[in-house]
């Protein structure tokens, strides 16, 4: 039996509806591919970019070397006051 065959019986009305939801359907389920390709290729960037920071992070920070003959350049040195004098 063929869906013509089936026309007098049921009407047009309904095997457009059958029609219509079929490829709403097919629609869905094809374009869920390239969404999910999508969504886990920005999965793995975001694995990638977690696993380089956190490499970052687990390194130690790197010693600054003090400028010579600015202040603060040794442990202790005092800091020179901002504040205006007043005589």
């Amino acid at each position: 039996m063929s869906p013509f065959d089936s026309l007098p019986d049921v009407g047009t009305r309904a095997l457009m509806r059958f029609t219509g939801g079929l490829v709403a359907y097919l629609l869905v389920h094809l374009l869920r591919l390239p969404v999910k390709f999508a969504l886990d290729v920005l999965e793995t960037t975001m694995r990638h970019i977690v696993a380089q920071l956190s490499a970052l992070a687990d390194q130690p920070a790197p010693a600054r070397k003090p400028r010579p003959g600015q202040w603060g350049d040794r442990w202790g040195e005092p800091i020179p006051s901002t504040r205006a004098r007043h005589s």
